[in-house]
């Protein structure tokens, strides 16, 4: 079967398929297919990069046909129209689609925001940031447990000083060993408008054991306002970077940064931007990665969207690429209104995200969405097979 060439203008090459199948044109960073079938996007999920397809699909649903990573999308009036189908990578093709967000409850949720949550390595414990006390400080961090996994998740219980104050304290995140705490604040001694912090504690079941904040510092702090850490580490004996967002209060637009940090939580060098996540123009916050670091989901106002804020997702080979382009998740997971802060369990399967969608308790809402790892996968092989 040999490649020739198709397209002089983009140097493109055409490579057709035996006994009658469809028609695959191989260009860079993209790829074209005419009478796309099941066993084509099954192949599609094996190969890295983002597609568009020419010809009709069965566009009776509003909401795109998955199979696989490879996500066929038609126009939100039912027309037919030109599909483009996604994948931003193998490592997408290992787990399911993600389920339907379901709300965590009156018990965790209230009348106030709740929003930023973290559920922690042993998926006994979430951590979140609420105005839930009605006012009396701007936001503050709390702790949600349970007994076991299958059991409910008991009332909230605030941190409480130092790592709260009477100031804004949110986006909490913890380290997969439990000795970290990052978060946000705008307290007083800060650089700017909302500074990154870290605590430390000795035992990680210990809630109340969090000791004095440290300012990451002005490498890490500037004057506009950062947010939302995401501590993404090694392994739990070593350091890792810490994702975050930085932008300008002002104009409400944001991008997301990284920085080298130690073990100790010491911050090393300068926090530069992500490449190949931010948009100009466009708000990016909450990064949240896979525990090997070649997924991330974050949330977003750029074109393309369900609604006001949307979360997104992109994929990479290994940790020293640059992360593809990043794809929506959709109207299962996105509404017409705000949803944000995703943040992804440890094994990646379980996410907790923010909602203001109808039908809540009040305010921004915690909501979880599950997936399932696709059976025979294995970290070190994203796809098998010949071609």
């Amino acid at each position: 079967m040999a490649l020739h060439k198709e397209n002089p203008i983009d140097g493109s090459t055409i490579w057709p398929i035996p006994t009658g199948g469809p028609v695959l044109i191989l260009g860079e960073g993209y790829m074209s297919i005419r009478s796309v079938s099941v066993d084509i996007l099954a192949l599609l999920t094996c190969l890295g990069g983002s597609w568009s397809c020419g010809g009709n699909v069965d566009s009776s649903s509003e909401s795109p046909r998955a199979i696989g990573a490879a996500h066929i999308e038609t126009t939100r009036d039912g027309t037919d129209v030109d599909p483009v189908v996604h994948c931003s990578s193998p490592s997408a093709a290992r787990y399911s689609d993600w389920s339907t967000p379901v709300n965590l409850g009156p018990i965790v949720n209230s009348e106030f925001n709740e929003q930023n949550a973290q559920l922690l390595k042993d998926g006994l414990a979430i951590y979140f940031s609420s105005k839930r006390d009605g006012g009396v400080s701007d936001q503050d961090i709390y702790v949600t447990r349970r007994a076991s996994v299958d059991s409910p998740w008991k009332p909230p219980v605030k941190l409480g000083p130092p790592v709260n104050t009477e100031s804004a304290d949110f986006a909490p995140n913890v380290s997969i060993d439990g000795h970290l705490l990052f978060w946000a604040s705008n307290r007083p001694g800060g650089h700017g408008n909302a500074d990154l912090y870290m605590s430390r504690r000795d035992d990680p079941n210990d809630d109340h054991g969090w000791g004095e904040p440290v300012n990451l510092g002005p490498k890490v702090n500037t004057g506009d306002f950062e947010q939302a850490p995401n501590y993404h580490q090694n392994a739990e004996e070593g350091g890792g970077n810490l994702y975050f967002n930085r932008g300008n209060p002002t104009l409400n637009l944001a991008d997301l940064y990284y920085v080298a940090v130690s073990r100790d939580g010491v911050a090393h060098g300068d926090a530069v931007q992500v490449p190949g996540l931010n948009t100009t123009g466009a708000n990016e916050q909450a990064a949240s990665l896979r525990h090997d670091g070649k997924e991330v989901f974050f949330f977003s106002n750029r074109p393309g969207g369900w609604g006001d804020l949307d979360i997104w997702t992109s994929t990479r080979r290994n940790t020293h690429d640059v992360w593809s382009a990043p794809v929506n998740l959709g109207p299962r997971i996105n509404t017409p209104v705000l949803d944000v802060t995703p943040n992804l369990s440890f094994d990646g399967l379980t996410m907790i995200l923010g909602s203001n969608r109808p039908g809540g308790v009040g305010g921004n809402d915690l909501y979880v969405t599950t997936r399932s790892k696709h059976v025979n996968d294995s970290d070190d092989e994203d796809c098998a097979g010949d071609l």
